[in-house]
């Protein structure tokens, strides 16, 4: 029987599955770094070449966080940024880059989730928010 994200295994498409705090951190920031940061357009752009930017066609990245509650926040010692603080920037520059990201999280604590650092970052970014009680 399925057991949710951890049965994705088609070739392909899936580049990589963490469940370790420091794992995830890794893979994200790989992703990041090495893939997504070098899409960005260059520094120093006219008007004119800003307009011309197509939009991203080449291979999309999905990003799926499930519990993204349970993942750990800044670390002061050793200092550690939050895991995934990585991808805060890129959302905000998605299209542009063929990012997608999907994360879920548990409803209890609501009045606390606007300072939540991923909830801060997707308002930031204007990413679509759904919000499901179960």
């Amino acid at each position: 029987a399925p057991h949710g994200l951890r049965d994705l295994h088609a070739p392909g498409y899936v580049r990589a599955y963490a469940y370790d705090q420091d794992e995830i951190d890794e893979v994200i920031t790989e992703l990041a770094q090495q893939i997504l940061m070098p899409r960005l357009p260059p520094k120093g752009l006219s008007q004119e070449e800003l307009r011309a930017l197509k939009p991203w066609e080449g291979p999309r990245h999905f990003v799926l966080i499930d519990d993204v509650q349970d993942l750990r926040p800044a670390q002061s010692y050793p200092q550690k940024p939050p895991v995934g603080a990585a991808l805060w920037k890129l959302m905000e520059r998605a299209r542009q880059v063929g990012l997608h990201v999907f994360s879920t999280r548990n409803s209890a604590n609501w009045a606390t989730m606007p300072m939540d650092p991923w909830v801060k970052s997707q308002t930031s970014a204007k990413v679509a928010q759904l919000y499901m009680d179960n």
